[in-house]
């Protein structure tokens, strides 16, 4: 704990020689300094060694011109006591078409630094060129790797964007991207007949395309190639109608392992009002093919609303309803629930869940008082369909509220309740901004 009570000292001193740092020149900056506060306490009826969890974030930034500091330092259960188990500390300049960003975590687990990552960029007008380097700590080895990325996109007068991403000493970790319960710098460390943090193996390269029109179709390609693997996928998009109120994509989508074919017409009514999701889907493996049915996979509605009443919904027909792993149902509402399968859920399947239920109705209250204060709350019925020989049965009903106090101070709590079992979860949160 000493060694974080002195990191924790040295971003304080930090903070406060940024406050009293002058600019040369006579050059007029803009300096701000942000300090906040969180607070989440959890209960959870029927745990019998952990009834209440407790999780705090304190967040401190200063900006001064062009150059942004900001530390985040959260608290929570380790081991059974309350103690720092993680801080984060990012550094960030741009000026012009230059930028550079400098991020550290300080992880209780390793009793030190998590990872270092560095990026730079040059961002033109049709032209982005960017660098990263990363240092990460190895559980395995008990050591330090490093990585190194350069990726380079443009877009072309027509419209065309393309990029590419190489990769020496590390690859994109998908679930560290895209799973919010699972924290790191996005990337792993190749280890593979590695001597020392200085050497750079061959990693991946990443190369899509996107927005290419081939007269009424609108065409993309997302192609990966990875070290020891050679091609590991190839995926194309077919955008056929893009016009309101018909939509129409279809997928194609090659691996090393298998070649799947994917059609998913959706067609719209309105302007992102309500939709209807079918696909029809096959593999071709070898000289074996099998086709699917047409499915209907769903109905989602929303920007329904009622004075100042929103109400939004989303219907799981062919019981393929998903949401993405680690997130919080209490924390979802309907919109946040997928029937499509875009072209990054197919590369990236094992990120999202198949939820039980069938059916999301959710009514949210949005709305600023005289004091331009925010007053919200919501709604959330999750129905279980065909149980106990009922067309709808409710399964579980959650319900939010947040409420602004003060322009700098803000609190919510939230409430989960299920039909069997009853109270479930209730969470209070507190914000306070200095």
């Amino acid at each position: 704990m000493d060694e974080y009570k002195l990191t924790l000292s040295v971003v304080l001193a930090l903070l406060l020689s940024l406050s009293s740092y002058t600019p040369g020149g006579g050059a007029e900056y803009k300096r701000e300094l942000s300090v906040t506060f969180e607070e989440k306490l959890t209960l959870i009826p029927g745990e019998e060694d952990d009834l209440i969890t407790s999780e705090t974030s304190l967040t401190l930034g200063k900006s001064i011109g062009g150059l942004d500091f900001e530390t985040e330092t959260d608290f929570g259960e380790e081991d059974g006591s309350f103690g720092l188990f993680r801080q984060k500390v990012n550094l960030a300049y741009q000026e012009a078409q230059f930028s550079a960003d400098f991020s550290a975590v300080f992880d209780s687990q390793i009793n030190g630094l998590n990872y270092f990552l560095q990026r730079t960029e040059i961002d033109d007008e049709n032209l982005q060129l960017s660098n990263s380097l990363l240092l990460e700590y190895l559980n395995e080895e008990n050591t330090y790797g490093a990585g190194f990325e350069t990726r380079i996109e443009g877009t072309t007068g027509k419209g065309v964007t393309v990029s590419a991403a190489i990769r020496f000493g590390m690859d994109e970790y998908l679930k560290e991207v895209y799973d919010p319960t699972v924290e790191g710098s996005g990337y792993y460390i190749i280890t593979e007949g590695v001597a020392g943090p200085s050497q750079f193996p061959s990693g991946s390269a990443l190369i899509e395309i996107s927005d290419v029109g081939l007269g009424p179709c609108t065409v993309g390609n997302r192609t990966k190639f990875m070290r020891g693997k050679g091609l590991l996928f190839s995926g194309f998009s077919f955008d056929l109608i893009d016009k309101e109120p018909w939509k129409t994509r279809s997928y194609v989508y090659f691996s090393d392992e298998d070649e799947t074919i994917t059609l998913i017409p959706t067609l719209q009514f309105g302007k992102d009002v309500w939709n209807v999701v079918a696909d029809f889907g096959g593999k071709l493996e070898g000289d074996n093919t099998t086709l699917g049915n047409l499915v209907i996979r769903g109905i989602k509605f929303g920007g329904v609303s009622i004075g100042n009443v929103e109400i939004s919904g989303t219907s799981a027909l062919g019981g393929k309803m998903k949401k993405e792993k680690g997130t919080d149902q209490l924390e979802l509402h309907a919109r946040d629930y997928k029937l499509v399968r875009s072209f990054d859920e197919i590369a990236r399947d094992y990120l999202f869940k198949e939820v039980d239920w069938s059916d999301v109705l959710t009514l949210e209250y949005d709305q600023l008082n005289k004091g331009n204060l925010e007053r919200y709350l919501a709604l959330d019925w999750y129905l279980k369909r065909g149980q106990a020989g009922g067309l709808f049965d409710v399964d579980t009903v959650n319900a939010i509220a947040e409420w602004e106090l003060n322009p700098t101070f803000s609190f919510s709590t939230g409430v989960s309740l299920k039909a069997e079992t009853g109270l479930e979860r209730v969470v209070f949160k507190l914000v306070h901004d200095f």
